[in-house]
């Protein structure tokens, strides 16, 4: 089972809602935030230069409740904002009536200690477990404000191309502060630079993948990473399965401000999943002439999501089908070709698809497709109409002129001649004449495939055989 560690807990917890505006403002209920005018979800980021001045304050808000003991907190040192207090370049204000809110804002600058994640706690104090809490990021030069992936749309097929995004918020003087714009990407301890940002410039040296930066307006900057991702082709380097668990995990880093005057350095993980082991066990469990049915050990359901099932035969892939959920372990492939070998292999798949199972081959049992009986000619020599029977059958293992014959009433009888029609079907006759006296006959086509026979029937009125 793999097992994903993070290195801030609070990352987790608090930065599932990143600046999400709330598009109703102010909401029916509940505690949200509100800054110029507009009202912000749980988690969201506020640049210092953008809250100084109590004008510029961020308000937490209770709607339809009296302030009783609430406050902002510090949530790494755990202190308490003092609305009192004249020196902390961290002011608040309180609102009591109708509805309980408590602003916050920086009067001067804040230092590196200041920097971080604050909670808002209404109408009461933190220490209540029945206060409402809301949490916001306070931050100093940039900010990673989120990272995302575009998934490949198939899950189905190698290579997969993905594109990361990591949106940098904050100051844009990039020519004179910005040091790093990095990707990088993650294995145990040790971490290999795919992208290199700094100042106006931004390139990307990855042999898998490319990227660009998109300048959004007002500090929100773009920097993506594009990734292709082929499987297990990639015997070595930092995509290779053997160089970690099978997820890909990628660094966003950002180096920002003055040299002088504190610069931040921050950094973002995004895990990109993908099974680190193939499934295990792919067996044949039942087969017709159209159809072949397979199961697998499935995985944990923390390493696969479901199954890709892939279908080739001689020339090309037949089928590609998709299993969903990581239980399920079986499926029966439909519209085979009877008499055919096929290669059949697994892989599970979770956001990318992982390796693939050792490779099966089952054939699909042998198909006689039809018996008929047409007209043929005449025989004028005898005044009579000659007939004849078509067997036609479709497979790649039969000798037509030992593996097939014909059953009359118990008796057996060769085919009259047989012939090719393409590389896999033959068609064998047998000539019949009219029985004068009407007699019904029952004739069978029978093919006979590895001691198993296969056979076709059809009955004959007034027919006399040669």
């Amino acid at each position: 089972m793999k097992r994903k560690m993070y290195s801030v807990l609070v990352t987790v917890v608090f930065l599932l809602s990143v600046n999400e505006v709330i598009s109703q403002c102010p909401p029916f209920s509940g505690i949200y935030l509100t800054h110029d005018g507009t009202c912000y979800t749980n988690g969201s980021y506020f640049f210092d230069a953008d809250i100084k001045g109590a004008s510029n304050s961020i308000m937490c808000v209770l709607p339809d409740t009296d302030l009783t003991d609430g406050e902002w907190v510090n949530v790494t040192s755990k202190s308490s904002v003092d609305c009192s207090s004249s020196t902390n370049p961290l002011r608040c204000n309180e609102v009591f009536l109708p509805n309980a809110n408590i602003s916050l804002y920086i009067d001067g600058s804040i230092t590196p200690f200041d920097d971080g994640w604050y909670k808002c706690c209404l109408p009461t104090n933190c220490s209540d477990p029945n206060t409402n809490i809301i949490f916001a990021n306070i931050f100093r030069w940039v900010q990673i404000e989120n990272i995302t992936v575009d998934l490949p749309s198939d899950k189905t097929a190698l290579p997969q191309t993905y594109t990361l995004h990591a949106i940098k918020i904050g100051s844009n003087d990039h020519d004179p502060f910005l040091h790093k714009a990095n990707w990088y990407y993650v294995s145990g301890s040790s971490s290999a630079e795919l992208c290199t940002g700094s100042r106006a410039s931004y390139s990307c040296t990855f042999m898998y993948g490319d990227g660009m930066s998109v300048d959004y307006g007002n500090g929100r900057w773009d920097y993506t990473l594009t990734v292709t991702w082929n499987g297990e082709t990639i015997a070595s380097g930092v995509l290779s399965q053997s160089n970690n668990n099978g997820d890909h995990v990628f660094r966003f880093y950002l180096d920002f401000g003055h040299i002088h005057h504190n610069p931040v350095k921050r950094n973002r993980d995004i895990f990109v999943t993908v099974p680190a082991t193939a499934p295990s066990s792919l067996t044949e469990v039942n087969k017709t002439a159209t159809t072949i049915t397979v199961s697998w050990t499935a995985l944990n359901s923390s390493d696969a999501d479901g199954y890709v099932v892939n279908v080739t035969s001689d020339i090309d892939t037949v089928q590609t089908v998709q299993v969903e959920g990581s239980s399920n372990n079986a499926i029966t492939l439909n519209g085979l070709r009877g008499g055919t070998t096929y290669s059949i292999t697994v892989r599970a798949y979770q956001q990318l698809l992982g390796p693939a199972s050792s490779t099966i081959s089952v054939q699909t049992l042998p198909v006689i497709n039809s018996i008929n009986w047409t007209l043929v000619s005449s025989i004028t020599q005898l005044n009579n109409t000659q007939y004849r029977i078509d067997c036609l059958r479709t497979t790649e293992i039969i000798n037509p002129s030992t593996d097939v014959y014909w059953l009359v009433k118990g008796v057996m009888k060769s085919s009259s001649n047989y012939s090719l029609i393409d590389v896999l079907t033959y068609n064998n006759t047998l000539l019949v004449y009219p029985d004068p006296l009407g007699v019904s006959v029952n004739v069978s086509c029978i093919a006979m495939i590895g001691g198993v026979n296969y056979n076709q029937s059809v009955i004959l009125h007034g027919m006399i055989i040669l």
